[in-house]
């Protein structure tokens, strides 16, 4: 009796540890191809780095904001936009395989959580262009637009069922380019915070 009690404590020993392996084992066998979800948490702390950076830098310059406050405001939510949106993708797939679900339901449910989330973002971030003057910034435009058609992409790939094979590919290739979306915005506001002083 001892000794199938201490099996079972070896067996559930470490509670959230022995539930991360069992959300690794869900995710790499067929899920997604990583060798376990520290690269997904990776993607998570950057994400988050560039929020704590962004909002360190903007209160380090908010004195020398001038005329440029609107433009600067927007380019700080866009970061923060960005970066929880990537954040959530991170983590949306960790989470659900901890229920040992099937790997397949893993990634066809966080594809449809984040495109739903994705979407929404990108119709806020929309609202927001639409009161700022985006007159001197074409080019950033164009290039955070073609991003944000890439993190669209491989999602709906994922929800539509097409090449059930590749999914874990298509959602490695979300988590990509939507933190390439959000270092883009990082650096778009640093080019208004701080950008201008060098132009002058």
């Amino acid at each position: 009796k001892t000794r199938a009690g201490s099996q079972g404590v070896a067996g559930g020993e470490g509670g959230f540890g022995g539930g991360g392996h069992l959300a690794r084992e869900s995710v790499t066998n067929g899920g997604l191809t990583m060798s376990d979800d520290g690269t997904l948490m990776a993607f998570a702390q950057i994400a988050a780095t560039f929020v704590g950076f962004a909002a360190l830098v903007s209160v380090l310059n908010r004195e020398s904001l001038g005329e440029s406050t609107a433009l600067t405001l927007y380019r700080l939510r866009v970061v923060v936009l960005a970066s929880l949106v990537t954040i959530f993708g991170a983590l949306t797939p960790v989470v659900l395989a901890r229920y040992q679900l099937p790997e397949a339901m893993v990634l066809r449910t966080s594809g449809i959580l984040v495109l739903a989330i994705n979407m929404l973002a990108i119709i806020t971030n929309l609202r927001w262009t639409i009161r700022v003057d985006h007159s001197s910034q074409h080019l950033a435009n164009v290039v955070l637009s073609i991003l944000a058609m890439f993190t669209v992409g491989p999602l709906l790939l994922i929800v539509l069922g097409f090449f059930p094979g590749y999914a874990a590919g298509f959602f490695s290739t979300f988590m990509a380019f939507a933190l390439a979306q959000a270092a883009a915005c990082f650096v778009l506001l640093l080019d208004t915070l701080i950008g201008r002083e060098f132009r002058e």
